[in-house]
């Protein structure tokens, strides 16, 4: 079964054509256009109508959504799409977050400080949250280089650099 990678989350929906605004996970729509069925967490799909950009909004609609009724059964949820459409990435320094989570996170003294739970966007640029396996609390770090200096996704691990307050 393919990798299932995030792809929107539906909003409100948007008029009463059953249409959302939505946020897109995927600078190029195309990904999604590319896609077609997109899935819920639930497993559920649902057939991509129109997806079109309106100034800084997307919105979005779908087959099985016919009215503003039935779409706001849908509100708030996230819909996924199959890695298989995902284009390769080229450049070193870029990654899908998916292939981040569960990385082994090592100290620069190459102790094994836990692992890689998700990776977040409030808008002010991306946090990585990172498990203990000492326990305790997971901490969050900016994902730039001055705190992951080296990721090797190859071997499944990265390097962090602990502020020092933590």
């Amino acid at each position: 079964m393919p990798q299932k990678l995030k792809a929107l989350t539906l909003h409100a929906p948007h008029g009463i054509k059953g249409e959302f605004k939505t946020y897109s996970h995927f600078e190029d729509l195309d990904v999604i256009r590319a896609a077609k069925n997109l899935f819920l967490k639930n497993g559920q799909s649902l057939t991509l109508k129109k997806i079109t950009q309106k100034e800084k909004m997307i919105v979005v609609s779908f087959e099985e959504i016919a009215d503003r009724t039935a779409a706001e059964k849908f509100r708030s949820q996230d819909l996924f799409i199959d890695a298989v459409f995902l284009p390769e990435i080229e450049d070193d320094d870029s990654f899908y977050i998916e292939d981040l989570i569960g990385m082994k996170a090592y100290l620069q003294d190459g102790s094994f400080y836990g692992e890689v739970e998700t990776v977040w966007d409030f808008g002010a640029g991306d946090i990585i949250e990172i498990a203990p396996i000492a326990g305790g609390s997971s901490i969050m770090l900016p994902f730039r280089r001055e705190f992951v200096p080296e990721i090797t996704p190859e071997q499944q691990r990265l390097i962090i650099i602990l502020p020092n307050y933590v």
